[in-house]
């Protein structure tokens, strides 16, 4: 069965939100948020990335847990993340590239991805065609 995604598009205002990171990052509204444009463009850039390798792939069926919606794989996800992270609380990681600061990037982009992700819409079934054409 094939779906169709509602796309929702950008605010208006969208270039005002340009505006204000650009003036975050150039430290015009402070050192904290500067600090945080900051961030939030090198997480943002690794998110893209990320989506651009993987594909649409978050926002499909899981291919070993059929039935289940994707926004449940997402939180699947974001609980395994948590967990991790209580794991490495407790003791240092043997991973070197699994630190809790990566942990909490990643399970940041899980709750975003689950935000934006697209609403599906009900394919029309052959009758429903059928009665256009």
């Amino acid at each position: 069965m094939s779906e169709q995604w509602e796309i929702t598009p950008p605010p208006a205002p969208c270039n005002e939100d340009f505006r204000l990171v650009e003036s975050a990052l150039a430290g015009e509204r402070g050192d904290d948020q500067r600090r945080i444009a900051v961030e939030g463009v090198r997480w943002l850039q690794l998110l893209l990335c990320k989506n651009r390798d993987y594909g649409p792939i978050v926002w499909e069926e899981p291919i070993l847990a059929p039935g289940m919606g994707f926004k449940e794989a997402i939180w699947v996800r974001m609980s395994d993340k948590i967990g991790r992270l209580r794991t490495l609380r407790k003791r240092a990681s043997e991973v070197t590239d699994e630190s809790i600061a990566d942990t909490i990037s990643d399970l940041g982009a899980y709750c975003l991805l689950w935000l934006v992700s697209p609403k599906a819409v009900k394919s029309p079934s052959l009758d429903e065609i059928a009665e256009v054409l």
